[in-house]
């Protein structure tokens, strides 16, 4: 009898020993093309806040990181229909997008730019972005220039003509067809590399600093994990960056 009770006890154990190390699965989501920050290479997420992301999971032992890479402007209807938990990496908007919130620890510092051919360029423009009135800008989707930008934008005072692609936007600020764009200056500088005949005629000139984030789903009622999972993940990410700074 006292065999046949170990043995149970033994089994219920072992039972019950997955469950004691299970761990959460959390899908972020990613942009699909922001080189070199993030971006997705044949279905496998890369770039430099994946990385950064991964690392602060790693110290999270009761989570799991799954990534799903989609267009930016998706990934932002995603989180604002409550269907996604979190997207990477959006500046703090809390204005133009209340339905995210909070947002994490800032995972980098990025320096803006923007990017005007010649034409644009013929008379004085010191600053951003009060002195290009009148002009026509090219942007990657979803992708904002600062909350002055957008509501200039809003009014008409600025034209926006958005797209999926960076290359082709400042393709179209090149030819002639646009009169700038502005993205942050890793991503300006590698479009130039990748296609040095752009850089003929154009103006490059930074114009301000933005921090990206991870941005959390304000409905978060598919997510009951949330307010634990952002304590420990900003907790994660502070020792990541602490450790990167040494």
């Amino acid at each position: 009898m006292k065999i046949k009770r170990l043995f149970l006890s033994t089994i219920f154990a072992m039972l019950l020993a997955p469950l004691a190390f299970a761990t959460t699965v959390v899908t972020m989501v990613g942009d699909a093309n922001y080189k070199p920050f993030i971006y997705d290479e044949q279905g496998v997420a890369k770039g430099k806040y994946v990385d950064i992301v991964s690392q602060a999971f790693e110290l999270m032992p009761d989570y799991e990181l799954r990534w799903q890479m989609m267009p930016w402007q998706e990934g932002l209807d995603a989180v604002k229909n409550g269907n996604a938990f979190a997207i990477v990496p959006p500046y703090y908007r809390p204005n133009e997008r209340p339905w995210i919130s909070p947002y994490s620890e800032p995972l980098y510092t990025e320096d803006f730019v923007v990017v005007c051919n010649n034409t644009a360029m013929s008379q004085p423009r010191n600053y951003f972005p009060n002195d290009y009135l009148g002009l026509t800008f090219t942007g990657d989707t979803g992708n904002t220039a600062g909350n002055p930008f957008s509501v200039l934008v809003k009014e008409g005072k600025i034209k926006l003509i958005e797209s999926d692609s960076s290359m082709n936007n400042l393709e179209m600020v090149s030819s002639g067809q646009a009169d700038c764009y502005t993205n942050n200056s890793i991503l300006v500088d590698n479009l130039m590399i990748d296609m040095p005949s752009l850089s003929k005629g154009l103006v490059i000139k930074k114009v301000s600093s933005e921090n990206a984030h991870v941005g959390f789903a304000k409905n978060s009622s598919k997510f009951p994990y949330k307010n634990d999972f952002i304590q420990k993940f900003n907790a994660a990410l502070k020792q990541v960056k602490e450790h990167a700074s040494k």
